[in-house]
């Protein structure tokens, strides 16, 4: 365990057990830091280092903001969250219950209320452009880009993902580089772990059938390849709030397609538990060889893999292998 600063406290975080629940390329472990390739940009030789003493992490290859940080900063980026809501998880992960013995004193002039976030004005979009060919390149037809409002910021060469409430007002928007793996939020957006991305189509269309995976570009790319409503956590956890999303919805059934990490599985492991109790929950595992749904660059290989999901009766999985496609086996 090792002390991180989290807003203006200390607090003892198992530094390694949070790291270790995501890929790291070309990655070695020592007794003092993680060394691996950044996972900032696109690099080819370990030049990123993190400290497991108080997880601070640099980045050799790395410029401005993203040469050097601090744990929240790095942990917000693996989570795909602001930063502000991974300071919530690490302090009601890991910070001290207060009991009776502990002697606290309240300066009441520092304590600063925090302004209720109640999404973004629905022109704030009208400053973009509209999208170029990085999408598309990435498998995602020009359709399905203009039906989620994608725009692009020329000047920072950044592409535009508006995340919207289910009844389709603007909540918030995150940016992502085209050049690099970097991507960040909106300031006083929603919080994301509210929200799902793609909810409003569901809602819109009044979908019955959906694939949950974890990033936005993963659902973009199953509704540009198949026939199949898709939307995103955001992250690798689902929050009490995305449950409630999916629960009070039109859905009968999720298909879970989770990334191929710890991280992953581990999604795919509470969405069964939590997703059981409302609606049918089946699994389409991605072969081995495939990271995530986005590399999977053969539309009926994709299209197979989620027709043949494996069935979830409440009892556990009862899959049946086929090659490296796994079919569900209904008994």
């Amino acid at each position: 365990m090792a002390y991180v600063k989290v807003r203006h406290s200390r607090v003892d975080v198992d530094i390694e057990r949070e790291l270790s629940g995501y890929y790291w390329h070309r990655e070695r472990w020592t007794t003092k830091k993680l060394i691996a390739c950044s996972p900032f940009r696109y690099d080819f030789s370990p030049s990123f280092f993190v400290s497991l003493s108080n997880g601070s992490w640099g980045d050799s290859g790395g410029t401005g903001e993203y040469k050097s940080g601090n744990f929240v900063k790095l942990l917000a980026y693996l989570r795909q969250e602001t930063e502000y809501e991974t300071e919530a998880y690490l302090l009601s992960e890991y910070a001290r219950e207060i009991t009776e013995e502990d002697r606290l004193k309240v300066d009441f002039s520092r304590i600063r209320f925090q302004k209720q976030r109640i999404g973004i004005p629905q022109t704030f979009l009208d400053r973009f452009t509209q999208p170029n060919d990085y999408l598309r390149d990435r498998g995602i037809s020009k359709e399905i880009e203009i039906e989620m409002n994608i725009r692009y910021d020329p000047k920072r060469d950044r592409i535009v993902i508006p995340w919207y409430f289910p009844d389709g007002r603007l909540a918030s928007v995150k940016y992502r580089h085209c050049g690099s793996k970097i991507f960040y939020y909106e300031k006083n957006g929603y919080p994301i772990r509210k929200l799902l991305y793609g909810m409003d189509r569901v809602y819109r269309k009044n979908s019955s059938i959906v694939v949950l995976v974890e990033s936005e570009i993963d659902a973009m790319y199953i509704m540009s390849m198949t026939d199949y409503d898709a939307i995103a956590l955001g992250t690798s956890r689902l929050s009490k709030n995305q449950v409630d999303l999916i629960a009070r919805s039109s859905l009968e059934e999720v298909i879970i397609m989770a990334d191929n990490d710890d991280a992953g599985r581990e999604m795919r492991e509470q969405a069964i538990k939590s997703l059981c109790p409302f609606l049918k929950v089946n699994v389409a595992s991605i072969p081995r060889e495939y990271k995530d749904a986005n590399e999977i660059k053969e539309f009926h290989i994709l299209s197979k893999i989620i027709e043949n999901r494996v069935i979830h009766q409440g009892l556990g999985l009862v899959p049946v292998y086929t090659g490296n496609i796994i079919y569900g086996d209904i008994r």
